[in-house]
């Protein structure tokens, strides 16, 4: 570190133990008492001297009370030796995120204007049980209270995907707060045994590193949510936020009373965030286990209708089936609780995934008027809005998503897809970088890196990311995309066509995404036919996006002067005049 950086983390430190503050109160005090002695000790008749011992002392003092200002904090159990920023007890777990994706600041966007909600993240809990295995119980308990917290509109929660990605991380909660904006973090740990449960939990202000509430919880599994809901209400009492009677309902709505089958939804939720098919086909067995013991529930059934969906989002199962299985658990939600944003949010993925934007677009509205952190409908109301050609709009809803999911690589990305579809492809190239970066490799980060070097005209840049992409991912949709585009961007319009393969058509007749990427793999090697084939089918699936499509993208020049395509942009031109605002 240079001479300058220790200077400035010198004055840093001296301002978190607030000697400055404490230097000038002392200064203040004894100005006071000298003064006091000048005017009271002649009164009293005591010698001119006192006076000036007094100042003595008070000079003598002045190093004193600094010194030990620096050595000490002033906490809630009284003085205790300051032993510097808090940092976390567990050591660094696979989900860590990297250093080096921590190191860039900011990892967060400022606030979105207007927001003046006090921003929380939960850390994950710690799992301290004598059984390893119990990782599930204090993973879904955080899991619950980001859910819990996220009902009290006063707070901005930081989503659960981006708090699970600081899983053991051994960032100090200063640097914590910082990188990520937030103003509180909680955290804790949980001990499970057999059916008892303890649970400790903490509310640290991540400026000042201060802690503002504590306690300790004991009981039986069948008292977790009722330890969950005195967690939120302690958080929000110690805030000096007044929960409004439909966030006290919230607190206790749609829980599972009996405790096998809360700890299979509590084990079904935990298997879900695999993203893989062997975790999703667990999940839905240990939430079918759960309803077959209770019987139907909003928070269960809202669960398995997202497994079936996420089998889609991820490509594990392409199987249309699952669209059919979200719609029915959606009707039984409705059934129960006609006004349940779960059931709401359920719906307008399954329109979104039906390709009907315009059934799709109310029903993700109407979910974030009653839950605007609901981190799935945000994005995916933003990426219609960009298939709408209202850009703005979904960057907007991505800084909003950015704000409270900051450590999800494909959210730093969204906001690139935006950039390209008004034709700024320069302004795409930072997002979809920070995307590859904290992606550390996945397929649909590379195929995207790939995409938007060839737009800049900086193709051969994207050699070792297609060569990797092949090498780790030869067998997906994404490295078939990719390396059509690659190969027609340097001319080899037989070999982009061979690159095409089985797997990626397969997708694309489930998926707007794909079918468009067909439609630029089609026309950028020359193929009319099969371009306009799989544009009308990106089309028939949501794409209104008139001034991109007819204009706009270059990967489609190609087929621009066919008659058909025109024919075709006067129905998209129609659907983009007339989507309601």
């Amino acid at each position: 570190m240079t001479f300058v950086g220790r200077v400035r983390t010198f004055i840093r430190e001296i301002q978190r133990r607030r000697v400055f503050r404490v230097a000038v109160f002392y200064g203040i005090a004894g100005i006071a008492v000298v003064e006091a002695a000048d005017l009271l000790f002649p009164r009293l008749g005591l010698p001119n001297w006192t006076v000036q011992l007094v100042l003595g002392l008070m000079i003598v003092g002045f190093p004193i009370a600094l010194l030990l200002s620096w050595a000490l904090e002033l906490t809630p159990e009284g003085l205790a030796l300051d032993s510097g920023p808090a940092e976390a007890s567990a050591t660094i777990g696979p989900s860590a995120v990297p250093p080096e994706a921590m190191a860039r600041p900011p990892v967060a966007p400022a606030k979105p204007v207007g927001d003046s909600r006090r921003r929380l993240l939960v850390l994950p809990f710690v799992n301290i049980s004598p059984d390893p295995e119990n990782e599930y119980f204090s993973d879904g308990l955080t899991d619950e209270i980001i859910a819990d917290l996220s009902h009290i509109r006063a707070l901005g929660v930081i989503s659960r995907t981006s708090a699970m990605r600081l899983k053991g991380t051994d960032q100090d909660v200063r640097t914590i707060g910082r990188e990520l904006g937030v103003q509180y973090v909680l955290e804790g740990s949980v001990r499970k045994s057999g059916e008892d449960v303890r649970i400790s939990a903490k509310l640290i202000d991540a400026g000042t590193d201060q802690h503002l509430w504590g306690e300790t919880f004991g009981g039986t599994i069948a008292d977790v949510f009722d330890i969950q809901a005195r967690v939120a209400s302690s958080i929000a009492s110690t805030l000096r936020i007044q929960l409004s009677p439909a966030e006290a309902r919230e607190l206790r709505r749609g829980r599972i009373e009996d405790p096998v089958a809360h700890e299979s939804y509590l084990r079904a939720r935990h298997e879900m965030w695999s993203f893989s098919w062997d975790g999703l086909e667990k999940a839905r067995r240990h939430v079918e286990n759960a309803l077959a013991i209770v019987g139907d529930n909003e928070l269960l059934l809202a669960t398995l209708g997202h497994i079936h969906i996420w089998f889609l989002q991820t490509g594990s199962e392409p199987d249309p089936s699952h669209v059919e299985h979200a719609s029915t658990c959606a009707e039984k939600i409705f059934e129960l609780a006609p006004d349940s944003r779960h059931g709401t949010r359920l719906r307008g993925l399954i329109e979104f995934h039906r390709g009907d934007f315009r059934a799709s677009r109310p029903l993700l509205q109407a979910c974030l008027e009653q839950s605007p952190d609901d981190v799935d409908a945000l994005a995916a109301l933003g990426y219609i809005s960009c298939l709408a050609g209202r850009e703005d709009e979904g960057i907007t809803l991505f800084e909003r998503l950015l704000a409270i999911d900051p450590l999800t690589p494909l959210n730093h990305g969204m906001p690139g897809f935006a950039a390209v579809l008004q034709g700024r492809f320069a302004d795409a190239v930072e997002p979809y970088r920070r995307f590859l970066e904290m992606d550390d490799g996945g397929p649909f980060s590379m195929m995207n890196w790939v995409w938007v070097l060839g737009l800049n005209r900086r193709i051969e840049e994207a050699d070792a990311t297609v060569a990797k992409l092949v090498e780790r991912h030869g067998q997906t949709p994404f490295a078939s995309v990719a390396l059509s585009l690659y190969r027609g961007w340097r001319g080899e319009r037989e070999e982009a066509l061979e690159a095409i393969s089985s797997s990626v058509q397969e997708a694309a007749l489930h998926s707007e995404m794909f079918a468009r990427f067909l439609a630029q793999c089609h026309a950028l090697a020359g193929d009319r036919d099969g371009a306009l084939r799989w544009l009308e089918k990106a089309v028939d699936f949501g794409l209104a996006n008139y001034p991109f499509v007819s204009r706009i993208d270059p990967l489609l020049a190609s087929v621009r002067g066919d008659p058909r395509f025109s024919a075709l942009m006067v129905r998209v031109e129609q659907e983009w005049r007339n989507l309601p605002r």
